[in-house]
């Protein structure tokens, strides 16, 4: 039989929500170009736009559905470098940012519908030292 894991929704609600408090505090790396295969792998080629500092307390506390959203939006007062967001990682205070199988990451896409995308910004045209506003994101696993 080929597989089939599924989560309960209680279950996906906890993992979630512990999943979640790795990145109080963490940054979020948004990128342009190829996003990496998986997020063990470094960024590559791709240019670091804008890097956000993620406050204390980042999502809400409470999971729904499996899904747990950013709290508030976040923003970068001044991107890095001019550019279009195609994807970004969401890291955990302690990571250096290199290639590692030890961190907690998660690599996702960027746009500006949501819905479509796992991140969505006001605008995936990023412009250095102009701030970049994080308006929607959610960590979401599949649930029955």
């Amino acid at each position: 039989m080929a597989k089939n894991l599924t989560f309960s929704r209680g279950m996906a609600n906890a993992l979630i929500t512990a999943i979640q408090a790795y990145f109080d505090a963490g940054f979020l790396d948004i990128y342009d170009g190829t996003q990496p295969a998986n997020p063990n792998n470094s960024s590559g080629s791709a240019n670091l736009l804008a890097r956000v500092d993620l406050p204390a307390d980042a999502f809400d506390d409470t999971a729904s559905l499996g899904a747990i959203q950013l709290k508030g939006s976040w923003t970068e007062e001044a991107a890095i470098l001019n550019g279009t967001a195609t994807w970004f990682r969401l890291r955990e205070s302690t990571d250096t940012g290199g290639a590692s199988t030890a961190f907690v990451r998660i690599d996702g896409t960027c746009g500006i519908t949501a819905g479509q995308f796992d991140l969505v910004l006001t605008s995936v045209q990023v412009v250095s030292g102009e701030p970049v506003q994080i308006d929607l994101a959610s960590l979401f696993l599949p649930t029955a």
